[in-house]
């Protein structure tokens, strides 16, 4: 004959059998009184994985670069933005043409960096073309100099005759511009008396414009 089961017995029993299922997880306490709940065996570490985090690293400070071309001063050879491009031949004009071609400019091709104030020389050569028949006798001029800025010289400076084809080289000295700077080396056709004709020596009517361009400083 079995014992009969006394009442606390049995309420003890009970609450163990309901616990059973909950065996395979557990709760670990934190130490801010909450918990952290832990995986089962081969669920993972049961550890918080915190978010990567990243310092951005600061580069090298940015190079001075006073013409904002991109190039840093120290090793900049066009301190006055973007190099222009030059074309080796420049031609101008309709029934009276002109060129100029091979220029240099100290010694160097037809861009240049020169000091405010000083003192140096370009070399070109040159052709002339008069076909007006409306004027044989007219004198023409071959007229080379700054923009902005004066005319230097007349590297050609007669009547020429009429449908034939003029050259010649020319070594032009110049003091460069005081403002620092782009200045272009430009040539104009003239139809004056002569180059200086009632004592001028700037340019005829107007400068020329960008279209007879030969040359460029960059004035520092």
């Amino acid at each position: 004959m079995r014992a009969p089961v006394l009442p606390a017995v049995a309420g003890a029993l009970a609450l163990a059998a309901a616990a059973a299922p909950l065996a395979g997880c557990a709760f670990r306490p934190s130490g801010d009184g909450g918990g952290d709940l832990v995986a089962p065996d081969g669920a993972g570490t049961g550890d918080p994985i915190d978010a990567a985090t990243s310092t951005p690293l600061d580069g090298p400070p940015p190079c001075p670069d006073a013409d904002q071309d991109g190039v840093c001063d120290a090793v900049d050879d066009w301190p006055c933005g973007t190099r222009p491009t030059v074309p080796a031949s420049v031609a101008i004009g309709t029934v009276i043409t002109a060129s100029v071609s091979g220029v240099s400019i100290d010694g160097g091709g037809n861009t240049a960096v020169v000091a405010a104030g000083s003192q140096l020389s370009y070399e070109l050569a040159w052709t002339l073309r008069d076909m007006n028949p409306l004027c044989t006798t007219c004198v023409d001029q071959l007229e080379v100099g700054l923009v902005p800025g004066r005319r230097h010289t007349c590297v050609f400076d007669a009547n020429p005759p009429q449908n034939q084809t003029m050259s010649g080289t020319a070594t032009v000295p110049m003091t460069a511009p005081s403002t620092p700077g782009l200045h272009s080396l430009r040539f104009q056709i003239a139809q004056d008396f002569s180059c200086s004709a009632f004592g001028r020596t700037d340019w005829w009517i107007a400068a020329p414009g960008a279209d007879a361009t030969f040359g460029v400083l960059c004035v520092r």
